[in-house]
């Protein structure tokens, strides 16, 4: 067994008084106006303009002043010579154009390039892309998918701020940085991040379904590698950070008055400031690695905070904790629980495991709780684990039996939206399962009611089809070799059935349609396509019975098909095939 009788963490400080040092909130940087063209630049053809870069053998493309067009073709070159550099605000405020094409040869994009280009649905950034500037694609409002260029290392502030329609974005697996309000006010809800980054800024993803996605159990919130914020009503007395984390951000632990102890990863690579700000209770930090690797993590102004003092534990027993047994394993969301029984005179619980194929027992964790969860076990692998009990005497004797568990990954709840026939529902796929166990609750319900098992990662709940503005909430669970995964909260959503349009009429002004009221709704979205084009919406009716709407921008001559979408806040109805008239 590794150090049964010496904890495996090398230093536990103290912490002095904290005062934290506040610094200004992050804004939203500034987009300055659209780009000049004036007499220094060079025009090609087209109405690009251009000036030289630096080393007099490449341009900066500047503007663009020709035309309205519809796509966005940046030059390749100019005079015979490359052009490799995207101004600042070169085409921001620019909004006639709605797909931007960037050339292999840009490998530098300014500040505020394609700021306000609230028209812009499509962008295509080369891999020839290097650097990415502060704002460049703020308040683009139409952008749905974003692929980044394999080589960028940093994402600046504020450079998909107020991206509405961002839900999609594909991060380059070397990226290492995510700056100030990177993403602020985005739609993103899922992101795979990779392992590469090491830090992101606390408002980075700051009013999208990313804040508040990862929080486990004792309320702390998780991007990728980065530890976000505590929740200061749910934080334990003993909280372990969890393992692989790079960073913990500013003011993460704030007004966390509950927390005693806290277990630091070796993996920590900086503390930003004021993460333990009024923390009046906070005595100890345990830290996974040696004091000299301690002390070459990035403080960043916390070094006030901390006293260098090595304290195992004070205690004034002198007789050792009697021997602890594991009372309960099992899968949760998270990973693996471990629940025990409470031991008299004993400070805080080494909690211990071991893998299968081995003998050697590792720490996982220090808590003063009676139950913990492993957060890093592997997927169909079984765990043992064992709790020894610890006070300022020594540890207890071992338990090298233990409780035993194979851990099964958690599905992760991916979406939910209405459909035409009920509720449908998807979530990530777990390696050998069998099957996934569907359950739901309504609202004010408590307890999760069993629906069905299914062999695919998805489900279409058909039973709630007719009950419209009922709130629903679903989570599954995997079923890998006959054992249960633990399940998530769930995710909700407000039943909205389709509308279906009851008329559609020529009128001297347009047409006319009108359709049937869903209940629950507080307004409707309206659709138009013709035979070669997809669906656009072309207006909305606010409240649940206003169900009629006019389309004066209706061309005589042209055949028309339209639908209806029923709407509350952001969730919107499924929508039925509509209906077709010619206006004349």
């Amino acid at each position: 067994m590794k150090n049964k009788n010496k904890l495996f963490l090398s230093l536990v400080l103290a912490l002095a008084t904290l005062v934290l040092s506040v610094s200004p909130a992050s804004d939203l940087l500034t987009i300055a106006t659209a780009a000049e063209i004036t007499e220094d630049m060079e025009l090609d053809e087209n109405g690009f303009a251009f000036l030289p870069n630096e080393d007099g053998e490449s341009y900066s493309v500047t503007g663009y002043a020709g035309p309205v067009i519809t796509t966005l073709n940046i030059p390749s070159s100019f005079n015979d010579k490359p052009v490799t550099k995207i101004s600042d605000y070169a085409f921001d405020f620019s909004c006639t154009f709605t797909k931007v094409v960037i050339p292999n040869s840009i490998t530098y994009i300014g500040n505020g390039a394609f700021g306000y280009c609230e028209d812009v649905t499509s962008i295509t950034i080369p891999d020839s892309v290097e650097y990415i500037g502060k704002s460049a694609f703020a308040l683009c409002t139409k952008i749905n998918t974003i692929v980044l260029p394999k080589n960028l290392k940093v994402i600046e502030k504020s450079t998909f701020a107020e991206c509405y329609s961002l839900v999609r974005v594909t991060l380059p697996q070397n990226l290492e940085r995510i700056e100030s309000m990177a993403f602020f006010n985005t739609g993103l809800y899922t992101l795979n991040i990779p392992d590469s980054v090491y830090y992101i800024a606390g408002d980075a993803f700051e009013y999208t379904a990313l804040q508040n996605k990862d929080r486990d159990s004792s309320g702390v919130a998780y991007i990728g590698k980065t530890l976000m914020d505590a929740n200061p009503s749910t934080i334990p007395q003993s909280y372990i950070v969890r393992k692989g984390t790079t960073q913990i951000c500013y003011g993460a632990f704030t007004n966390c008055r509950n927390l005693v102890s806290l277990t630091l990863p070796k993996s920590i690579r900086i503390i930003e400031n004021g993460a333990f700000y009024n923390c009046e209770n906070l005595s100890m930090i345990f830290y996974e690695g040696s004091l000299e690797e301690f002390y070459q993590i990035d403080f960043t102004n916390n070094e006030e905070y901390l006293r260098d003092t090595v304290v195992i534990v004070e205690s004034s027993i002198d007789q050792k904790p009697t021997k602890a047994y594991v009372k309960k394993v099992s899968n949760v969301a998270d990973g693996v629980q471990i629940s025990w029984n409470p031991v008299k005179n004993t400070d805080f619980y080494a909690v211990w495991r071991r893998g299968t194929g081995t003998s050697e027992w590792e720490i996982i964790g220090i808590t003063d709780q009676t139950t913990v969860v492993d957060t890093s076990a592997g997927h169909r692998q079984y765990w043992r684990y064992s709790v020894q009990p610890v006070n300022g005497a020594g540890f207890a004797d071992f338990d090298y039996n233990g409780k035993y568990l194979k851990y099964i990954e958690t599905p992760q709840m991916l979406g939910i939206s209405n459909a035409t026939n009920g509720i449908y529902t998807k979530w990530s796929s777990v390696k050998g399962a069998s099957g996934y166990r569907v359950y739901r609750r309504g609202a004010g319900e408590t307890t999760w009611t069993y629906l069905t098992t299914v062999k695919t990662p998805y489900y279409t709940d058909k039973s709630v089809k007719n009950n419209d503005g009922e709130y629903y909430r679903y989570t599954v669970r995997a079923v890998v070799d006959g054992v249960y995964s633990g399940y998530e909260d769930g995710i909700y959503i407000k039943r909205l059935s389709n509308p279906t349009i009851q008329n559609a009429t020529n009128k001297s002004n347009g047409v006319t349609i009108t359709w049937n009221p869903v209940k629950g709704t507080t307004g409707y979205y309206i659709y138009r396509k013709t035979a070669n084009s997809n669906w656009v919406c072309i207006g909305s009716a606010g409240g649940t019975y206003n169900t009629t709407f006019t389309d004066t921008t209706a061309v005589k001559g042209t055949t028309y098909t339209y639908t209806v979408r029923a709407v509350y806040g952001k969730t919107l109805s499924y929508f039925n095939d509509g209906k077709t008239i010619k206006h004349q």
